[in-house]
């Protein structure tokens, strides 16, 4: 459930980071190109994920520690976004090996 809440919270700054205007257009994706070119549907639909993903911290981990690691997670999200998306060091794919190990490791452990 942790994994998901913390995919729930990267799918929301990614948004957020896509619908901004400074952001580093890669037309790679359908989704990216829909991103950049509709600007108040995907800034809505982003902080609908980062309440969200706030709401599942809390309800999973308690009111302070579910708020504290929900601020981490975004700070940490957000200025990993910024930094390795111009870079196209990460793709797609190692995003969902990794997604889908972490949700293996934490199912089995």
């Amino acid at each position: 459930m942790k994994t998901v809440t913390f995919l729930i919270i990267f799918l929301g700054c990614y948004n957020l980071y896509n619908s901004s205007e400074k952001a580093y257009s890669a037309d790679n994706l359908a989704f990216q190109k829909w991103f950049q070119h509709t600007k108040p549907c995907p800034k809505i639909t982003g902080l609908c994920f980062l309440l969200l993903g706030m709401f599942l911290a809390i309800s999973l981990l308690g009111l302070s520690a579910g708020i504290i690691t929900w601020i981490v997670a975004t700070s940490l999200f957000l200025s990993l976004i910024t930094l390795i998306t111009p870079l196209r060091v990460v793709n797609y794919m190692f995003l969902t090996v990794l997604c889908m190990l972490t949700l293996l490791i934490e199912y089995f452990f």
